[in-house]
């Protein structure tokens, strides 16, 4: 479960890992453990999403560029992770990680990259071993509104709500997977 403050910081504050699952059976337990908040979906699988749809939990694919190639599409999501990793004016990144996400902090230590042996142009793309719970985070973190990137400098700033209008509660909490 990811959550966002008013300043665009995200904050991963629970997991569920577990690979090789059906999507009904990740919609039950997610509805379980979760409950009704803003499920962000790989939207090239829109069989998961709709099993997310049956049982009436909120789920949506991440948007993807008309025709964008899914390695560009990793790419940008990378690039947008290492934007919230960057330390900001206030000393502080834009990312946090709860210690009750041990897989999430195990795939930030082993995320990694082919190893470059013909001097070709080196890969983006990271290995695929250690990827499920970064794929979560890009999708949260690229189905946000609004994002403005300048170099590394993330300028996500959700608007704030008008005076006397509540805040957007799907902006707060939502729930990616990979």
């Amino acid at each position: 479960m990811i959550g966002f403050d008013n300043d665009g910081r995200a904050y991963i504050i629970k997991e569920f890992y577990q690979r090789k699952i059906l999507g009904s059976q990740l919609a039950e337990i997610a509805k379980k453990e979760f409950g009704n908040v803003k499920y962000i979906a790989d939207s090239a699988n829109p069989d998961a999403i709709e099993e997310f749809k049956k049982i009436g939990l909120n789920c949506v694919g991440v948007k993807k560029m008309k025709n964008e190639r899914e390695e560009n599409f990793v790419i940008a999501g990378i690039r947008r992770v290492s934007g919230h990793l960057q330390i900001q004016g206030d000393k502080k990144p834009r990312l946090f990680i709860s210690n009750n996400c041990p897989m999430t902090i195990a795939e930030f230590e082993n995320y990694s990259y082919p190893e470059n042996k013909e001097n070709k142009s080196p890969s983006e793309k990271p290995l695929e071993p250690f990827s499920h719970a970064m794929d979560a985070l890009r999708y949260a973190l690229m189905s946000r509104e609004t994002p403005l990137f300048f170099g590394s400098l993330d300028m996500t700033r959700p608007k704030p709500p008008a005076p006397g209008e509540p805040e957007k509660k799907d902006e707060k909490n939502r729930i990616a997977f990979g």
